[in-house]
This record gives C-alpha cells, structure tokens and sequence, in this order.
C-alpha cells in the first residue's frame, strides 16, 4: 500500500510537473507570437512597398530595358574583332541608321498587344474596354510601321554598303526616328502594363 502511495505521488508530481512546463511553453509560444505576429505583420506592410517595387523595376527590366539597351550595349563588342576594328565606331550610327532598333520597336508592340488582349477577356477591366481597344490599335500601327521601315531600312542597307562611294547617304535625321520611336514605345508599353497591374 505504501508502495502505491508512494507510485501515486510520483505520478501526480510528474503531472504537476509536466502541466507546469505545459504553462510554461505556452506562455513562451503565445508571448513569441504575439511579438513575431505584430512584429512580422508590421515587418510585412513595410516591405510591401519595396516588393512592388522591385517587381515593377524587374518587369521593366526584362521586357523594356534588355531588348532596348542590349544590342546597343553589345555592339561595342566588335572592337575586339580584326576584321571590324575600322568600323566599329560607325556600326551602331550604321545600324540605328538603317533601322535595326525598330526591331525592337516591333517586339515591344507585340509584347503591349498581347498584354492589352488578354486584358479585353478579364472582367475587372470593362469599364475601359475603349482604352484598351485604344492601345491595341496603337501598338498594331507601330508594328505595321517599323516593319516597314525595317524593309526599306534593309533594302537601303543593301544599297549604300553595296556602294561605298555613294555620296547619297542617309540624313543624320534618321539616326534620332528610331530613337525616338523606341522612347515612344517603350513608355507606351509600360503605361499600358502598369495601368493594367
């Protein structure tokens, strides 16, 4: 009997005792959620701002900045080349000259039509439905446009490398059309994205 007695008490301390740490762990979890759960939600509405940020500056990035500055970026690179070495300064006013940014100028049109088409089938946009048809037609006649100044900038390429001497060259004028065209595209194509987002 005392033997019970004494097997009982040792259970009923290990209960008290095991209840005890139970309190005692709960404290500590609720005490640590209470601070990580206002800290965390405090900690999430402050960087929310950042997070839209960086996607905003990632989105344009990748679809405005590397098509636009890539190839103008890369074709200093033919310094390197023996065979291009003389020419290298007059290959990017050659190929701005001739036309070769419009290929770009299409590509971003391609990309901001098929953005504002996919906008037409969502519901949450039919209040500007007219908008959007706005911007398609505009990116449409872009496209139309550049292809054929890419046509004609190609055919005209043909000519004037086929003809060194040609004192008929192009106006520095066209250096600055596709320049032009490309900063029109480019911010057209980033309002249409960002007024969708």
């Amino acid at each position: 009997m005392r033997l019970l007695e004494h097997a009982r008490g040792g259970l009923q301390r290990r209960v008290a005792e095991s209840r005890a740490e139970h309190k005692l762990a709960v404290r500590s979890i609720d005490r640590f959620r209470l601070w990580t759960g206002s800290s965390a939600g405090s900690l999430y509405y402050a960087a929310e701002p950042m997070v839209d940020l960086l996607t905003h500056l990632s989105w344009f990035l990748s679809n405005v900045g590397v098509p636009v500055l890539a190839p103008i970026a890369l074709l200093p690179l033919l310094n390197f080349s023996l065979a291009y070495r003389e020419i290298a300064g007059d290959v990017l006013k050659t190929a701005l000259r001739h036309g070769q940014l419009f290929w770009t100028v299409i590509a971003m049109s391609a990309a901001a039509c098929y953005e504002l088409g996919c906008a037409l089938n969502q519901s949450t946009y039919t209040s500007s439905h007219s908008w959007i048809w706005v911007g398609l037609v505009w990116h449409a006649a872009f496209i139309v446009i550049s292809s054929v100044v890419v046509v004609f900038g190609a055919a005209d390429a043909r000519k004037y490398f086929s003809e060194l001497e040609s004192a008929d060259t192009p106006d520095r004028r066209l250096v600055w059309a596709p320049i032009v065209t490309t900063a029109i595209v480019a911010t057209t194509f980033s309002v249409s994205h960002f007024s969708l987002t």
